[in-house]
């Protein structure tokens, strides 16, 4: 059976940043530079950084420019400016090469006083008005004599396309005898010109084709075939034989064809969904007047690339038939998107988009072939191959999206080659999905439920309400962002969703260390697995909602009186006496006031910078806790959790801890300790 996934994945808008455009010249020919700002003050040795986005306009000589073009440009900077800077072989060669890919040591440099800069701006001078924006600060109050010392060279980024002379970098740092500290900036400038200018030869990023797209996907290597699939139970008919302008729902009836899905936030006031009630006048006919515009767009879109049928989830499944909900998010795998997403033309940050917040978007994404993505600034094509921009216009990652850790969706939907590669994937993918939200709570697993089945052969088979059997106690790790960010408020829903141990009980935020994706993990201190049960919601479905869970594994307790408010943890004496609340109270206190009972060994010691986190952020009283260490690295405990009593035999999770001596766990015996 072939693979069932749609042709494409369509997104839905969202904003985009103000832009303002100084223009820079040289030569006769242009090319307009987005600029990605850090802004660099050395505070006693340490840097400070600040981002900020502009455009600006440079001309540049790309060789037979006639002399009245030569005028021209001569126009826009100031005499200094074309001497030094523009009109120099240094200049040309750092334009013109061709070495795309490679490092290089091409680069011009210049100074110039701030009292030639003020100058030059007020006079007209372009690169001058532009360095101006800088020199001109509140902060950057100068002598008329300080030197600002410019360096423009080379920049490749690797995930840049197209390739081309289309970044650069441009430093700017103070050179004073007065101040010791370097103060300045450093820039990354993004370029692109138009088609037809003389500049384009060796710039080739356009200012802001779908079918042609779609068409040259065919022949890449990297992504699959466009053969039919078996189509959804339900499909929009963009088009249907005999009335081409009169949408119509279908009932596919396990035939074969192509078809693309949309993927959006549904909004407010959303187009009657589907139901019992509705399913044969949607069958007749769908009103295309009163369908949202992001659904006609979808529609139109689909018709024009000669997609036959589009896959709406609100128009697609039956909302009020749990059952055909369960059987579509259990095939959820096979369908894939077509996504209508709001992005920004140059540097790209996708964390940022709207729909980039909502959960179901999320699997949407990844599990596409290929992607269409609209926005307000631009039209994006994704696919195996790469990332295209209408018009060929720069795409530019942001720089969190060039290190081993990346979460760039099109980096994380490439499978590792082993299960310890897919391992950290799969963390990253929780990094990044916790951050979502569904509009129903139960939907936290359904909603990745497709990309965990994609895991299964890897990490499996048994998966555990969002967690694998294939190093699970690693799993166990995970730390709510509100342990270190008050802003984020993490909670458990009202109604049970998932076991206390798995990161699918917690709304918010939350985070793996970066220490599970290295290499060398740490190692597990005298913890083992013994099992794992979980009753899933629907017995022919084991990735998706569940009822129940418990997890039993052997390992050490201490316990201990956890102070949430200031994430301290005050070990219990261990005479074989339980200690009771109140008590257990009154020598926290006691030990805090540094009175004689502070003396008491039944404390850790003060050295000791064990740090105690709730899961939940809120004003927490003191309680009564277990500490199960699970990671350890030499003589310090990693991590580990924090457990309460449930009932007479089992705990549930409230909590995290790291930073604890080992010598505190060392001697204390194993148990077989059940988390619910």
């Amino acid at each position: 059976m072939g693979d069932s996934r749609p042709q494409l994945n369509v997104a839905s808008p969202g904003w985009s940043g103000y832009e303002r455009h100084p223009r820079l010249t040289h030569g006769g020919s242009s090319a307009l530079f987005s600029e990605h700002v850090i802004s660099r003050h050395n505070l006693d040795q340490k840097f400070q950084y600040r981002v900020e986005q502009r455009n600006c306009n440079i001309a540049l000589n790309s060789g037979g420019i006639d002399m009245a073009s030569l005028h021209d440009a001569r126009q826009l900077v100031c005499s200094f400016c074309w001497q030094n800077f523009f009109n120099t072989e240094q200049f040309q060669l750092l334009c013109s090469c061709r070495c795309a890919g490679a490092r290089c040591d091409n680069g011009i440099r210049c100074e110039m006083t701030v009292r030639q800069i003020n100058q030059s701006a007020s006079n007209g001078c372009n690169w001058c008005s532009y360095i101006w924006t800088f020199t001109s600060r509140r902060e950057e109050i100068r002598d008329p004599g300080d030197v600002l010392s410019i360096y423009l060279y080379d920049f490749y980024a690797d995930y840049s396309t197209p390739t081309g002379k289309n970044t650069y970098y441009l430093t700017m740092n103070w050179e004073t005898q007065e101040r010791a500290r370097d103060l300045g900036w450093a820039l990354r400038l993004h370029a692109f010109t138009n088609s037809t200018d003389p500049a384009a030869s060796f710039v080739t990023a356009r200012k802001l084709q779908t079918e042609r797209w779609l068409a040259e996907c065919a022949d890449h290597n990297q992504c699959p075939g466009q053969a039919e699939a078996i189509l959804p139970t339900q499909l929009i008919e963009v088009a249907p034989v005999g009335s081409p302008d009169r949408p119509r729902l279908l009932v596919t009836s396990g035939r074969k064809g192509r078809y693309a899905a949309l993927s959006y936030c549904w909004g407010s006031n959303s187009y009657g969904e589907l139901n019992q009630s509705n399913l044969n006048k949607y069958i007749q006919h769908l009103c295309l007047d009163a369908l949202p515009q992001t659904l006609r767009d979808a529609i139109a879109v689909t018709k024009s690339i000669s997609v036959p049928y589009l896959w709406v989830d609100a128009l697609c499944i039956l909302q009020d038939s749990d059952d055909d909900k369960s059987h579509e998010i259990s095939m959820m795998e096979r369908f894939g998107t077509m996504s209508v997403w709001d992005l920004d033309a140059r540097e790209y940050d996708e964390s940022l988009e709207p729909i980039n917040k909502r959960a179901w978007t999320l699997q949407e994404s990844l599990l596409a072939y290929r992607y269409l993505i609209y926005s307000s600034n631009t039209l994006q094509w994704r696919c195996n191959a790469g990332v295209r921009n209408l018009g060929n216009s720069l795409h530019l990652v942001s720089y969190s999206e060039e290190h081993q850790y990346s979460q760039s969706l099109y980096t994380l939907r490439q499978p590792a080659s082993d299960s310890e590669g897919e391992l950290k994937r799969w963390i990253l993918l929780v990094n990044i999905y916790s951050e979502r939200s569904a509009s129903l709570p139960h939907d936290k697993l359904n909603a990745i439920s497709a990309v965990a089945r994609e895991f299964s052969p890897s990490l499996g088979p048994q998966y555990f309400a969002g967690l694998w059997q294939f190093s699970i106690l690693w799993q166990l790790t995970w730390v709510t962002s509100c342990s270190w960010n008050s802003e984020v408020k993490n909670t458990r829903p009202n109604v049970y969703r998932a076991p206390s141990w798995s990161w699918a009980s917690i709304d918010g935020e939350l985070s793996y260390g970066t220490d599970l994706l290295e290499t060398d993990k740490p190692c597990l201190y005298r913890c083992d697995f013994i099992s794992c049960q979980v009753e899933p919601k629907s017995v022919d479905f084991s990735f998706g909602e569940v009822l129940a869970g418990s997890l039993t594994l052997r390992g050490i307790l201490r316990q201990a009186w956890f102070k949430p408010s200031n994430k301290n943890i005050l070990w219990l004496g261990e005479d074989g006496e339980i200690l009771r609340p109140a008590e257990a109270l009154d020598l926290a206190e006691s030990r805090q006031g540094n009175s004689k009972k502070a003396e008491d060994n039944e404390w850790v010691d003060k050295e000791r910078e064990i740090r105690a986190y709730h899961d939940e952020a809120g004003d927490w009283p003191p309680m009564l806790v277990f500490c199960l260490p699970i990671l350890v690295v030499e003589e310090r405990v990693l991590m580990g959790l924090l457990l309460a009593t449930f009932g007479k035999e089992a705990f549930k999770r409230v909590g995290s801890f790291e930073h604890a001596h080992r010598k505190d766990f060392d001697h204390l015996p194993r148990c077989e300790i059940t988390i619910i």
